[in-house]
């Protein structure tokens, strides 16, 4: 994934990547497929993952930067 550079708008390295997939997987949207050993082999979309991206047939729009603000704070933003 790192190195698609057509995926993604920045350059991102493995932890990153791996942040990201993380995140994507708490959200509920990608899932770990194992191997034999239990490391991971690849990720899969779930079901509401291939129903998220129903949304758009086409290319998937840019988030304004006021949206990207307010993920950027949802993830990081420490919970009280």
């Amino acid at each position: 994934v790192c190195a698609q550079r057509s995926w993604c708008k920045a350059d991102l390295n493995a932890d990153a990547t791996e942040n990201i997939f993380c995140w994507l997987i708490k959200l509920g949207v990608l899932r770990r497929e194992v191997d034999g050993q239990g490391l991971t082999h690849r990720v899969r979309l779930t079901p509401m993952g291939k129903q998220v991206l129903l949304m758009w047939p086409g290319e998937i729009p840019s988030a304004t930067k006021l949206r990207r603000l307010r993920h950027w704070l949802r993830r990081h933003w420490p919970r009280l």
